[in-house]
Parts: structure tokens; C-alpha cells; sequence
């Protein structure tokens, strides 16, 4: 017991008061003198430290909140009452309650003094303890360790964790759907996701169909994976099966070629010449090169190649023909289902009757149109048959260009487009029962190497080409006669030849010459037909023809081939990065985030062996695995109960129950049961069944899955990660359809999140709305610095867009994890971004602004002109939302003399500069203790690196899970103020977290939550990590790099193996004023009448006293309402929002706490704001009961608290080794979810 508890008491209110040996009121009110809750939380703990644990608690000082009470209480009543003790507790002035925040921003740190040396963990780990931090000059008997924690206190957070931070993705495998029992027990989402359609992806790789053969090459399964391997996605079998592909139709049409059974009369005979290529006539000297021997065409005039290939009567298709098609394709088809392919993504390829034409010379007939509609009648139901396989239909089409200069070389142009639209007729007919989606036609003008100084312009062929019923075109583009032809394809598109859905596929690479295109070269060809349809999904990458035309012949030998083929694909990948750094600041990696990692709960048979190697396999590709058995004695009910109380709570993960054995299989479709009927409250991510073992059966709904371990972990995890990563393709706007509007209502600059948001509300209101994007795709920010392991640092009610979906958007229905992941937020605005996509211009890049009071005219640069060049053009409307980005502009890189001497990683910390890094075992240091500062952290500790250590300027603000979620679901009064007990509460178990972990609180608690302008972060690794001696911070810079590491300003040396540079992000304050000619902005972000600036400020101190709840995209929903209301009832919003009356700032000092201030001033002074904001707030609250309720989360985070231990520490911690949970008490601080929900 302290001497003198007065004397203490007066000393601890002075210090956190900032007014050290200044004399105290002690029958004063504490609310009076100015302690808010973060002060009353910080006064409790460091009571305790003074008195003992338990001397006092937060209800005994709210009862008597005076000095002279308190030390009453502590004295144990010996100081007797006080004639002013017993006081009313007014209402606090709110102190935030939660911090959550997202935008990236560099949080400075230096670390906290305390006078009381940081908790000790006691956890028997092998682990470096915490550094001490340095003892501050405080007084005895203030508890220092508590001013630690401080930092993190007040509610905070508010920054838009919107913005990406960088951690484990989301999870959303979609569930399957079970007929059976089995059926009934499966838990997932409320709905699965709905794949993206196709266009979406892009840009993708096909070729042409012929391959080079190995020698004896006969295995369908070898050309199949050799495709696979390189990354060809519409692939076949080289068409090793056959000699060439129109021998091969012979072999099934009587009446062409010398079939079996055809007796010829004498003198008569089916042989006859191969069509000459004239332009082989003009040079002698390089046509003696070829023997005349191989090939369909002659290329030596003096060695013409002959065939048994004439038409000697009317052409039937043989009764057997769909018969054999089948045999003939069956192993590729079993080739395709071996690799996982899909039929669909794979193509098989027929001559068209127009080029059985120019190859088979006509005996018969005597008339060219009556032989190719003969000839396409006898070759439909050869079509049909390979259609109904489920394979693309490739028609080889040379005879639309190439027959120009063979078999009709005495024609006139103008003569043989005649001919060309007869074989088009035709063709057309035979496709007549044939969806033309699964229809791709080749046009070419011979493979062969030769002048082609005769080729018929492609301009010239373009408009009967467009005339076939088939979605994709493959055509030459890539040799040195055609690869002019992409302006000539422009032409085309620009005359309206080629409209969507038809997707051209050029030939990137030469199939006649050896050197190896580069992969620059094919995406410049390719980007040059992007720019001709509008759309990269409208481009697949192709070659100009195949690779070896018969089994005879080839161009090019095998090994330039492949080499060409991986040209193909890197070229296409690059123009992709390409496509998506249109305009970017940034350098973007690649189009995909990796999928969400999967949990997995094996349930074996106690007579079966343990699948010791499966469980070892699963847990190489898992966040977890664990292992039960299944036996007599325990029985199936028992087996499932064990395994349900285990994963109950365990929901943020997709869940795979792999069953090996029967019993196992019964206990699983019991557990799936008892976890469908248990997880009312909390949403659960999808859960899959699995059967396992060479017995496996395969009812409905199950997927049994056989073979090697390996194998069987393989086939696991590709079932479970499909659907869960995102490609950020799908973000991508070709050009609108619609010409871009002269006049709109509003014109909304950015297709980022908010400016999407904003166009969802004016357009839902009936509002005509232009949005214009200077990039090719939507997205903002997210799509530029989200990556794979990314997280926002909000919880998931708080940064949620599902409101704005349309009705039967699949993701309307899909529930976020908590904190959700970069994928799922990503394609929550993929989908937004399509229903609004009759109103989005992209590559519209804008100039100027012009106008005053309601009358804008914008000023723009239309990117998508012919050959992408700019056109001038202007957009008149009555409003302007720039929703273009403030606060995070380009990251501040990390640069210092040595970088090159590191013998480490070193990256910046967003996008996914980091992905495929291996962080097991290594040491980390992160510079940076913002919010993608600590997602990095969190990605490298549960990724298994060893250590990790934080260094920053000043020390950055982090909060628990709990601290988040309770400022979102906590109920809020009239004036949207929490209540300020439990606020109180709430502190103090945060302000624990920091002592019993040992982690030190930033420098300004308990004066300020956290320092003006940083963000709060949201982790609760961060405090384990501390407790478990995994991680540490401390105060610096980096001054320059050594092979081993890191050397700091303070000349001390920390060994590095991974180097991650969170430091920040410039500010982009100056657009806005460069835009509009505007220096200064109103407090209601106008800046003029029905001119908002919808983008993020400054997160000062005072900001988190608002029903935004520290989010930005609460913020914005709010801003949104009001610009729909101000533009609908000017008179009545006009004076708050643009009036003379309203405060007017620099644009470059907006801070959040002036628009909380007029939003405040809207709901007292208008009854429909008040509504809105009360709507608002009812809806995301019933969201969070709904998706995870109070009691629900407790839960749920507190098996993640303590698993996180053993993740951490990679065995078992036990629970007294582990940082006590301290938010039990949680639940109790909310409303009862029947007085939520109803």
C-alpha cells in the first residue's frame, strides 16, 4: 500500500492530465478536469500498478469519479467521505473506441517509456525475449508499462483501412452442392459464386493446330502436357493422330480420293496435281529447294506434287464417319480429362468445304458452287459429331486467302470473292446446327516459305471473312507480308466487320522462320489488335499457322517449336502487365492474387494405417490440418462431436473434410451436419467433403479423390483453392459501345471504389452519370497496390459494398470473411464496376474542369480514338464528383547507399512484389508501422518466418480484433456517442494487451491515441508475436545495407535475410487543384455548388467521434447520400454544404474531423439526412450480427488467439504459457442480437 494514497492519486490524474505538480481539485469531477476514456482506462491500470491488481475497478470510479473518492476507495475507505464525492458521471466526450483503418500510410514510431519493465512471457518456447523498453521519466507509482498501451487506446483507427494491407486472402471455394445425405451437411456461403464469364479472361494463348512430331511420337498424353507445361490454355493434340487434316476427312467421304472399296474404271484415276502457288513461279531458284514430294500444295513448279484426292462423284459421308470421329478424338479427350482440362479448352480441327475444294480438283461437278454446298453436305454431320464432344470446332479456312493464289490463280479479284462468298455459303450451312461460340475458323495464305508477293490483300478478304458463323478468327499477322495486316484489321473494326461477340486470334509468331520471336514483340502485335476491338478478351494469341502442316512437313524443327510456344506465352502475359499498367503509377506484377490458403480436418479409420504421408502432404498446403480417428469403440457420433467442438468456431478458413475409410466417411458427413446446424451467428467459409483411398466411393456432392498421397493432397488443394484467388482482369473496361455523352447530369471523375459508389446512388436516383477513368480498368488503388496476401484493416461490416450490388449479383449473397481479404474486396468491385458498365469510359483521360454554381463543362483527352492516339472532347453537366485519390499516391520507396551489397530479398511491401518469396526460417525487418507494415508483418510470422523486427520513426498504433469489432457493433446513442463505461472497459483490455504482451505503446499515449495523420492497424499476431519473443520494434531509419542486413541511423546492425519497405505513401493533393483551378476545399468536401471532392484527408486525433466508424468507405456512403439529397434538394442542403457560411480550407490540409463535423450539422438540421445516417448505421449493425454476432466472435477470435500460439511457436503452447484473452467480458458491452435483428 502506498503511504499516502491522496498524494498518488493526485500524481497519476496530474501526469495523464499533462499537469505535473499542478494542484488538483480533489472533489472535483474527472470529467470536469478533462480525463476522457482512454485517461479513465489508463487511470485504472496505472491504479493498479500502484495499489495492486484489483484495488479498484472502472464501475467504483464511474460511481465516484473524484480524486478524493478514488483514494478513498483504494485506502480502503480510511480517508472517509467527501462532502463533494458523490457525483453524477455527465457524458463523456467520446473517445474513439476503435481503430481500424486502412490506407497505407508510414507510421513513424519511437518507442514508448515506461517506467515498469514490459511483461515476460513465461511460455516455455525457446524464444528471444522482448526488448525492454527505456524507463520514462514518470513518477513512482505510475504503472509505465500501461502508457505503453496507450498508444493503441482510443478507439482509433478510423483511416480508410480500406486501402489493401498485406495478409493471408480470403476464402470463398465454392461449396458443392450435395444430392444425397451427404448434401444436407455441407456448410458454406449462402450462395456460390458464380464463375466469371469468359470474356474476363484475357489474354489468353492458343496456336493453330499442328505440331511437330517426336519420333514414333504416338502418346496424345505427352503433347498434351508438353502444352500444359509451356502455358498454352486452348490447346490440342498436334494433331499427331493423323497425317493431315484432310486425308484425314477423305478417309470418311466417298465419291473424293481413292477410298477403300472404290473401283475405278479404266482409264480413269483419282490422282491429280497439287495446286501451284504462283507466287513460287517467280522464283526458280529458291523453288528448286523444295522436292515437290511433301506438302498439299506445289511449291516447284518443275516438281508438281500429286495426291489420290479428285472428286470422281457427288460427295456422301459414310454411314460409320461420326462413328470413327469419336474413336479418332476419344484419346484426346481422356488426355484432356488426365491434365484436368476441360473439352471446351481444347479445340479439334476439319478442312472447310472451300478447302477441300482448293485441294481436291472437282471431276465431277463442273461448277465450283454446286461442289462446295455438295461438298458441305456431306461434311455437316462430320462437324456435328466433333461439336457434341464438348471440343472447339476448328474450320481451316485457306482457302479464303490462299486459294486465291493456288487452285484460282486465273481468277480476278474480283472473281474469287465471288468464289470466297460461295465457300463462306456454304461453310455457314454445314455450321447451321453448331453454336458459334464453339466455332473458330484459320485463314491463311499457306505455310510454306516462300515471296508472297501474290497474297490477296487481307483488306480485300476482311468483309466475307466477318460473314462466317464463327466467334474466333485466327489469322496471320506475325510474317513479314502480314504483319501489316493489324491496320488492315482496324479498318475492319473501325467499318463495323468484327463486332463483339467475335474474338480475334492473330498470329504472333512466324511458323515459317527459325528465329524465335521476342516476347516484347508479340505483346506489342497483340496490343495493336487490342486496340482495334476494344478489349483484350476480345484477343487470344495465336500463331500465323501450324507448326508442321502434315505429319511430312515441317517449317521448323521440334526444339523452335517449343521455344516459339513459350515466346507465345510470355508475350501475351507481358501484354496483359501491360494492359493493367495502362496509366498506373506503379509497376503491377501480375493479372492474379494466389487464392486464400485452406484448412483441412482429417478423420481416419482406426483400422486403417494413418495417413501419416496424406496428413504430412496437407499440411504443406494448408493454414492447418488436424487429425482424428474414427473407431468402433468411439463410434460415428462420438468421432464427429470430437471433431466438431475442434472446428466449431474455426471459421475464417475454407474447411476440407477429408475422410480415409467407411467409418471415417460417416463421421464426416455427421460433422459437416453438426457445423451446418452450429453456425447460426457466424458465417462460415465453405466447407468440402472429401473422400480419400483407393476404396473411395463418390456419391454426390463428395469428391473422392485416389492414388499417391501427393497425388491426393494435389487434387485436394485444386479443389479448394478454385475460385478463392482474383484475377484482376476481371477489373478491366474495354471501350463503351456508347459514344461518350455529351451531356450528362453528373460527371464523375474516377472509377476507384468511391467514384463507383457515387455512380451506384446517382444512377440508382434515375440520374444520367458519365464516369470517366484515365486507365483501362476500375478499381483505384485496390487494383494497384491489393496483393495475395493482403487484408483490409477494417472488420468486415465496416468495409462492406454488398448494399450497392445489384439484386442477383452473386456476390450480393457471398459473405466476407472478417477483415476481409483482397480478393473478396476486389471482386465485390469488379461486380460493382460491371453494373455500372453502360456508364464507365475508360482510358478517358481529363484535362480541366471548367464552370462555377452548377454549370460544368469537362474537358477530356478520349485515349480511344483510332490507333489509341487522343481526341479533344467535352462533357457538359450539372454536378462533378472527383473522386480521385488524396491521400495515397505513389509509396516511398526505400532507398540507401548498399542496396546492391545486400545478399537478401529487399522489396516495398504492396502489391505483390513479394509474392513466391519463401519466408520459412528467414529473419525480417520491416521499415514502416503502418497498416501494409503490419499485414507484412502478419504474412511473414504466419508464413513461418523466425523473427521479425519492426523499425520506424515513431511508434505506430495497433489494436486488437475485438477493439475493431466493438466499435462497429457497440450500441450508439442520439448524438452516435458509445457508451462511455464500457468504452472505458474496452480501453483497459486493450491497454492489457500491450503490458502482459510486452509490446511497447507509441510515444503519444496516453495524451493522443496515436499521432496526427497515421492510421491504427488492426492485428492480434502483433501481440502474440510479442508474447511469444517472435517479433519486437524499434525507433530508427535505415541509413545504408551490408550483405548480412540492415545498418541503422543510431549506427546499430540488425541481420536481415528479407528486407520489406512499408515507409509510406506521397500525398496527391495537388490533382484536384489542377483539375478545377481550386486551392481550397469546404469542410463538407464541396467545392462548389454540387461540386464534391469524394476522397480521403487526414486522419487527425479527434476523428474517430463519428458513426463513420473509422472507415472511409462509411465515409463515403454517407458523402454519396448527401450528394444525391444536395443534388435533389439544393434549397434545402445547399447552405450547409456550399452556402458562404461554410469553413473553407487548403485542399492540402482537409482533415477527416471537418466533414464529421457538417455530416453532424446535416443530421441535427435535416430530417432525411438523419434517416439516412440512422439507416446507415442499422444496416451495417444488422450485418454484423448477422455474419458474426457478439457471442459469435468471442468465440471465434478466441480459438484464433490461441491457435495463433501454436502457429506461431510451430508446436503446442500450453495455456498457461500462452498471452491471456482478455475480452470475455465482450459480448456483455452490446445489444442482444434480438434487439438487433428483430
Amino acid at each position: 500500500m502506498t503511504a499516502n494514497p491522496m498524494q498518488t492519486v493526485t500524481e497519476i490524474c496530474g501526469i495523464i492530465l499533462g499537469q505535473e505538480g499542478k494542484p488538483l481539485d480533489s472533489s472535483a469531477s474527472l470529467f470536469d478536469l478533462g480525463i476522457d476514456s482512454l485517461g479513465f482506462a489508463e487511470l485504472v491500470l496505472q491504479l493498479e500498478g500502484s495499489f495492486g491488481d484489483g484495488i479498484i475497478t472502472v464501475d467504483d470510479i464511474m460511481d465516484s469519479p473524484s480524486i478524493h473518492a478514488i483514494a478513498n476507495k483504494v485506502s480502503g475507505g480510511k480517508l472517509g467521505d467527501h462532502a463533494a464525492t458523490k457525483q453524477a458521471a455527465p457524458k463523456i466526450e467520446q473517445a474513439p473506441t476503435a481503430p481500424t483503418s486502412t490506407a497505407p500510410t508510414e507510421i513513424a514510431v519511437s518507442v514508448t517509456p515506461t517506467r515498469v519493465a514490459p511483461f515476460a512471457p513465461t511460455s516455455v518456447l525457446k524464444t528471444p525475449a522482448p526488448p525492454v523498453a527505456p524507463v520514462t521519466p514518470l513518477d513512482a507509482g505510475v504503472n509505465s508499462a500501461v502508457l505503453e498501451r496507450l498508444s493503441m487506446l482510443e478507439s482509433a483507427c478510423k483511416e480508410l483501412r480500406s486501402l489493401v494491407i498485406a495478409s493471408t486472402p480470403g476464402a470463398e471455394a465454392a461449396a458443392p452442392s450435395l444430392e444425397t445425405s451427404a448434401a444436407a451437411a455441407i456448410v458454406s456461403q449462402p450462395a456460390a459464386e458464380a464463375p466469371k464469364p469468359q470474356p474476363k479472361l484475357w489474354i489468353q494463348t492458343t496456336h493453330v493446330g499442328s505440331l511437330p512430331r517426336a519420333p514414333n511420337a504416338s502418346d496424345t498424353g505427352k503433347i498434351i502436357s508438353q502444352q500444359v507445361d509451356v502455358g498454352i490454355d486452348i490447346i490440342n493434340d498436334g494433331e499427331w493422330s493423323r497425317d493431315n487434316y484432310v486425308a484425314d476427312m477423305l478417309q470418311r467421304i466417298d465419291g473424293v480420293g481413292l477410298g477403300a472399296g472404290v473401283v475405278m474404271s479404266e482409264g480413269w484415276s483419282c490422282v491429280c496435281e497439287m495446286p501451284c502457288a504462283t507466287d513460287m513461279r517467280t522464283v526458280p531458284v529458291y523453288a528448286n529447294r523444295f522436292t515437290g514430294a511433301n506438302g498439299l500444295i506445289t511449291l516447284n513448279p518443275r516438281r508438281v506434287a500429286q495426291a489420290n484426292m479428285a472428286c470422281h462423284a457427288r460427295p456422301t459421308y459414310v454411314l460409320s464417319g461420326a462413328q470413327q470421329v469419336r474413336e479418332t478424338v476419344r484419346p484426346l479427350l481422356e488426355s484432356l480429362a488426365a491434365a484436368g482440362r476441360s473439352p471446351s479448352d481444347s479445340f479439334w480441327s476439319a478442312p472447310s468445304p472451300g478447302t477441300m475444294a482448293v485441294f481436291c480438283e472437282d471431276r465431277f461437278f463442273q461448277d465450283h458452287v454446286m461442289y462446295v454446298r455438295a461438298l458441305a453436305e456431306a461434311m455437316r454431320p462430320e462437324y456435328e459429331a466433333i461439336a457434341a464432344t464438348g471440343l472447339q470446332l476448328q474450320i481451316d479456312c485457306p482457302d479464303l486467302a490462299m486459294g486465291r493464289h493456288t487452285r484460282h490463280a486465273d481468277l480476278s479479284d474480283e472473281a474469287f470473292l465471288a468464289v470466297a462468298e460461295a465457300n463462306v455459303e456454304a461453310l455457314n450451312y454445314a455450321l447451321e446446327n453448331i453454336p458459334m461460340e464453339q466455332v473458330r475458323i484459320h485463314v491463311c495464305w499457306g505455310n510454306y516459305a516462300g515471296p508472297h508477293h501474290h497474297d490477296i490483300a487481307a483488306a480485300e478478304i476482311w468483309p466475307v471473312v466477318a460473314k462466317v458463323k464463327a466467334k474466333f478468327i485466327l489469322t496471320e499477322a506475325a510474317n513479314p507480308r502480314h504483319a501489316q495486316d493489324a491496320k488492315a484489321f482496324e479498318d475492319a473494326c473501325a467499318r463495323g466487320l468484327f463486332e463483339a461477340p467475335k474474338v480475334i486470334v492473330p498470329g504472333v509468331i512466324d511458323t515459317t522462320a527459325a528465329r524465335v520471336e521476342h516476347p516484347a514483340l508479340v505483346a506489342e502485335r497483340l496490343l495493336r489488335f487490342v486496340k482495334a476491338v476494344g478489349h483484350p478478351s476480345r484477343v487470344i494469341a495465336g500463331t500465323d499457322c501450324g507448326m508442321a502442316t502434315t505429319a511430312k512437313s515441317s517449317a521448323i524443327t521440334s526444339d523452335i517449336a517449343w521455344l516459339k510456344l513459350e515466346a507465345l506465352v510470355e508475350g501475351a502475359a507481358l501484354a496483359t502487365k501491360m494492359l493493367l499498367e495502362v496509366s498506373a503509377p506503379v509497376p503491377m506484377p501480375g493479372p492474379k492474387l494466389n487464392p486464400t490458403p485452406f484448412r483441412a480436418a482429417v478423420i481416419c479409420d482406426a483400422a486403417s494405417a494413418a495417413p501419416s504421408e496424406l496428413v504430412a502432404e496437407l499440411q504443406r498446403r494448408t493454414s492447418s490440418t488436424d487429425l482424428f480417428g474414427a473407431s468402433a469403440g468411439k463410434g460415428v457420433e462420438a468421432t464427429a462431436v470430437e471433431a466438431f467442438e475442434k472446428l466449431r468456431w474455426a471459421v475464417d478458413f475454407p474447411l476440407a473434410v477429408v475422410a480415409v475409410g467407411p467409418m471415417a466417411q460417416s463421421a464426416a458427413v455427421r460433422l459437416a451436419a453438426l457445423l451446418r446446424q452450429a453456425s447460426s451467428g457466424a458465417s462460415r467459409r465453405p466447407c468440402e467433403l472429401f473422400f480419400a483411398g483407393a476404396a473411395a466411393a463418390s456419391p454426390s456432392g463428395v469428391t473422392a479423390v485416389k492414388g499417391s498421397p501427393p497425388a491426393m493432397a494435389t487434387a485436394i488443394s485444386t479443389a479448394m483453392l478454385a475460385n478463392t484467388g482474383f484475377d484482376k482482369r476481371a477489373l478491366l473496361h474495354g471501350r463503351n459501345a456508347k459514344p461518350l455523352p455529351e451531356e450528362v447530369d453528373v460527371v464523375v471523375i474516377g472509377a476507384g471504389l468511391l467514384g463507383l459508389m457515387a455512380a451506384a446512388r446517382l444512377k440508382k436516383n434515375g440520374h444520367k452519370v458519365a464516369v470517366l477513368e484515365q486507365r483501362s480498368i476500375v478499381g483505384g488503388i485496390w487494383s494497384m497496390y491489393a496483393n495475395s496476401t493482403s487484408q483490409v484493416n477494417s472488420s468486415e461490416g465496416g468495409y462492406n459494398i454488398k448494399d450497392l450490388l445489384p439484386e442477383g449479383s452473386p456476390r450480393k449473397a457471398a459473405d466476407n470473411r472478417d477483415h476481409s481479404t483482397a480478393a473478396e474486396i476486389l471482386k465485390d468491385i469488379a461486380a460493382l464496376g460491371d453494373s455500372l458498365a453502360d456508364v464507365i469510359y475508360t482510358r478517358v483521360s481529363v484535362a480541366k474542369v471548367l464552370g462555377t454554381n452548377g454549370d460544368y463543362t469537362t474537358v477530356v483527352s478520349d485515349l480511344n480514338g483510332r490507333g489509341g492516339e487522343g481526341v479533344a472532347a467535352v462533357v457538359r453537366s450539372t454536378g462533378v464528383v472527383l473522386a480521385i485519390n488524396d491521400r495515397v499516391g505513389l509509396p516511398r520507396p526505400l532507398r540507401v547507399p548498399g542496396m546492391n551489397r545486400f545478399s537478401g530479398v529487399m522489396a516495398d511491401g504492396t502489391s505483390d512484389a513479394l509474392s513466391g518469396v519463401s519466408w520459412q526460417g528467414k529473419r525480417v525487418v520491416v521499415f514502416g508501422m503502418g497498416a501494409f507494415a503490419v499485414e507484412n508483418v502478419r504474412t511473414a510470422l504466419e508464413s513461418g518466418a523466425s523473427h521479425v523486427t519492426v523499425v520506424a520513426r515513431r511508434l505506430g498504433t495497433i489494436c486488437p480484433k475485438m477493439i475493431d469489432y466493438l466499435n462497429f457493433v457497440k450500441p450508439w446513442d442520439e448524438q452516435y456517442r458509445h457508451d462511455p463505461l464500457t468504452n472505458i472497459k474496452q480501453m483497459k483490455c486493450w491497454r492489457d494487451c500491450y503490458i502482459k504482451s510486452g509490446a511497447v505503446a507509441p510515444e503519444v499515449w496516453p495524451g493522443k491515441v496515436k499521432h496526427d495523420g497515421h492510421t491504427i492497424s488492426v492485428s492480434d499476431i502483433w501481440f502474440v508475436a510479442h508474447h511469444l519473443g517472435k517479433m519486437c520494434t524499434k525507433v530508427g531509419t535505415l541509413e545504408s545495407m551490408v550483405e548480412g542486413g540492415c545498418v541503422l541511423s543510431d549506427g546499430s546492425f540488425l541481420p536481415a535475410d528479407i528486407v520489406v519497405g512499408c515507409i509510406g505513401f506521397t500525398r496527391n493533393t495537388t490533382f484536384c487543384e489542377q483539375l478545377t483551378g481550386r486551392t481550397e476545399v469546404m469542410h463538407s468536401n464541396y467545392l462548389d455548388k454540387n461540386m464534391m471532392y469524394l476522397a480521403d484527408a487526414e486522419i487527425d486525433e479527434t476523428a474517430f467521434n463519428s458513426f463513420f466508424g473509422s472507415s472511409v468507405l462509411e465515409y463515403a456512403k454517407f458523402y454519396t447520400n448527401t450528394y444525391v439529397q444536395a443534388f435533389e434538394r439544393p434549397d434545402a442542403l445547399g447552405s450547409i454544404l456550399w452556402g458562404a457560411a461554410v469553413k473553407r480550407t487548403p485542399v492540402s490540409l482537409r482533415k477527416w474531423t471537418q466533414y464529421i463535423a457538417v455530416a453532424q450539422e446535416l443530421i441535427e438540421k435535416d430530417t432525411t439526412m438523419r434517416g439516412l445516417a440512422a439507416d446507415q448505421v442499422r444496416e451495417r449493425t444488422k450485418h454484423f450480427y448477422r455474419t458474426m454476432s457478439p457471442e459469435a466472435f468471442l468465440e471465434v477470435n478466441r480459438l484464433e488467439w490461441e491457435e495463433l500460439h501454436e502457429r506461431l511457436n510451430g508446436s503446442p503452447v500450453s495455456k498457461d504459457k500462452q498471452l491471456p484473452y482478455l475480452f470475455g467480458a465482450a459480448p456483455t458491452w452490446c445489444a442482444p442480437p434480438s434487439e438487433v435483428l428483430g
